[in-house]
């Protein structure tokens, strides 16, 4: 039986910490070196486990952002991965209903960078082709200010009823997930 859950990352206990790391190890190529998270620890994360077993999460990243001159409430997607044993049973779908559900009263959008578009096209995702500008962060390091053109990965969904995206010029207001 699956379960999800909530958690801060100082809610986690060794055990999810361990299980988190190997899932996203496996999941992205092993570019997390010793550290749940790739660039920073995000606000939250759902979990989602079968018998005590991290087998899927999505990390949050809940801020404003400006987007052509005006402040736009978002819920970022960070890392979301499943364990390939529970690849295409809707798990990634579970964990992007969860935001959606958690968040639709509060952001105007998720927003999300992936190469990989098929699950989330999926669930109401659309692709934009807007210049985003970040507080770029290299191994724990702040790099300066970026800003590019983001058209092949930045995938958006809105959530607040009313929520209209443009593709004007979308400035994250801290870092890139």
């Amino acid at each position: 039986m699956l379960k999800i859950q909530t958690k801060t990352d100082a809610q986690l206990s060794q055990k999810e910490h361990t299980q988190i790391l190997s899932l996203l190890n496996a999941s992205f190529d092993n570019i997390f070196p010793n550290r749940i998270f790739f660039k920073q620890i995000p606000h939250e994360r759902i979990l989602v486990k079968e018998n005590d077993t991290v087998v899927g999460q999505v990390g949050i990243d809940y801020r404003a952002m400006n987007l052509g001159g005006r402040l736009v409430d978002v819920v970022g997607i960070i890392d979301l991965c499943v364990a390939d044993a529970h690849r295409g049973k809707g798990i990634g779908t579970q964990l992007l209903q969860s935001v959606d559900n958690q968040y639709k009263a509060k952001a105007d959008f998720i927003l999300l960078f992936a190469d990989e578009h098929k699950v989330y096209l999926n669930n109401g995702f659309q692709l934009a082709n807007n210049k985003v500008t970040w507080l770029g962060i290299d191994e724990g390091k702040t790099i300066g200010v970026i800003s590019k053109n983001m058209g092949d990965c930045l995938m958006y969904k809105p959530i607040k009823q009313g929520a209209t995206w443009t593709e004007d010029d979308l400035d994250m207001m801290g870092y890139l997930y």
